[in-house]
């Protein structure tokens, strides 16, 4: 999994000058441990695609046509493991399903280091504390959560450098956070989607 801020079809974004993040599909694997030792955080994403980073990938690809309505509303939701209905949500909830599928679990994750580090969070939304209804579900704090755990990239221009199963986020020409995964499908020119 890779994250890189600034990515709409996994490239057209990242030549705006916009805040971008890219975490490198090689870390999915090790995500619940936060042990990417394997990995060098500035090695090039460029490498074979392996089957984790296809089942990450196909595990997003597999929401599509599923979560029909965009829903940032406030929910209640179990902890761990509690997600909205998989027919509404945000972009935030499909890579929280995707790697949830994958046995990570970004709620519980989250909120364990957000309790532990809440000061260093972004403070976007005048909370007191950690909240498991909603942290996972803010692109901020997963962008935050992704950098702090070193597993950003550096952005790139290069197609290539974008593989399945890669994170992205960007910021949308509103100016709202956005993040996504890399498909396992490409455009007719190559780009990644």
């Amino acid at each position: 999994m890779s994250i890189r801020y600034g990515m709409k079809t996994a490239l057209q974004v990242a030549t705006l000058a916009v805040t971008s993040l890219f975490v490198s599909s090689a870390f999915t694997s090790t995500l619940s441990t936060m042990a990417p030792s394997h990995v060098d955080s500035q090695q090039s994403a460029a490498q074979a695609v392996t089957p984790h980073n296809l089942a990450l990938a196909r595990s997003a690809e597999k929401q599509v046509g599923k979560t029909l309505y965009y829903d940032p509303s406030y929910t209640s939701l179990d902890y761990p493991g509690g997600d909205v209905p998989i027919i509404r949500g945000v972009c935030s909830d499909v890579v929280v399903r995707a790697l949830r599928e994958q046995g990570n679990d970004l709620q519980q994750l989250l909120h364990q280091d957000m309790k532990s580090n809440f000061a260093a969070y972004p403070h976007l939304w005048q909370l007191k504390k950690p909240d498991v209804n909603i942290d996972q579900r803010r692109v901020p704090n997963l962008e935050f959560y992704f950098q702090r755990h070193k597993m950003s990239q550096p952005i790139t221009q290069l197609a290539k450098d974008y593989l399945p199963g890669d994170i992205v986020s960007w910021r949308l020409d509103n100016g709202l956070a956005h993040i996504g995964i890399v498909s396992s499908k490409r455009s007719p020119t190559g780009t990644p989607l």
